[in-house]
């Protein structure tokens, strides 16, 4: 059995220092402390049920593991911007938490952009806002993307050597307007580009043909340039080089 000493720290609740993991050990009531100190080994834990059940609340063991079993929830200051941060040295907002009343929010602040592993992304309510700019999907040949934006914007399509690049617009009501296409090169060698509109199977822009990896090559015209809501894009590369097309977009 672990070995700990006590002190009352409140009426009813007490401080125990133990070498091992409380639970199913020390019978203590709610809300009394323990602080493990065994070798390898410094966490604090609550008791959580007038028994043997505690709750780590932090670790600075060899994995660093915080076990926040019996914790239900996790209750921060309210109506504050830096309510709760997670982070390290170099960085220590990665994640906050803005308990601001009316404008609670998780923010993301790191460096690279957030990245998804698994299982994708879904908004189920509110808008999804794209800072000013070029919202850049950066497609890989034959690769797909769903969009949803509701201002002007451009789109990036990385279309390899003599294939297809795809991306789906939103349905809107009043559609979208193609207002221009240019193309920037992967190389000198000889090939083109056109941004067909899938929907309506025409082309959007006539074919441009690539200079070079430093000259921009906009299209002379841009027709049947009206995209109904759900029009879907493909940017297609016949010949080399591959290419990275850019398509400016106006809402209707």
């Amino acid at each position: 059995m672990a070995s700990y000493f006590t002190t009352s720290i409140a009426s009813g609740q007490w401080f125990y220092v133990t070498d091992a993991d409380p639970n199913a050990v020390i019978t203590a009531n709610r809300g009394s402390v323990a602080l493990r100190i065994d070798a390898g080994n410094v966490a604090l834990y609550l008791n959580t049920d007038n028994a043997t059940a505690w709750a780590e609340v932090t670790s600075s063991s060899a994995t660093g593991t915080v076990d926040w079993t019996g914790v239900s929830q996790v209750l921060m200051a309210d109506n504050s911007a830096t309510a709760l941060a997670f982070g390290s040295t170099g960085l220590l907002n990665l994640l906050q938490f803005v308990t601001t009343n009316a404008g609670e929010r998780l923010t993301y602040n790191g460096v690279l952009p957030l990245l998804i592993a698994t299982g994708g992304l879904t908004v189920s309510a509110g808008t999804v806002a794209f800072p000013a700019g070029s919202v850049d999907l950066a497609l890989s040949a034959l690769a797909s993307a769903n969009l949803a934006v509701a201002s002007s914007f451009v789109l990036r399509l990385t279309v390899g050597a003599g294939l297809t690049a795809t991306a789906t617009l939103p349905a809107r009501a009043g559609g979208w307007l193609v207002t221009d296409c240019w193309i920037v090169s992967g190389g000198a060698s000889a090939g083109s580009v056109t941004v067909n509109n899938v929907t309506a199977a025409a082309a959007v822009s006539n074919p441009m043909l690539p200079g070079n990896s430093t000259k921009i090559t906009r299209t002379t015209d841009v027709a049947n340039a009206t995209f109904a809501g759900g029009g879907q894009l493909t940017a297609v590369g016949v010949g080399n080089p591959a290419s990275v097309c850019y398509v400016s977009f106006l809402p209707l």
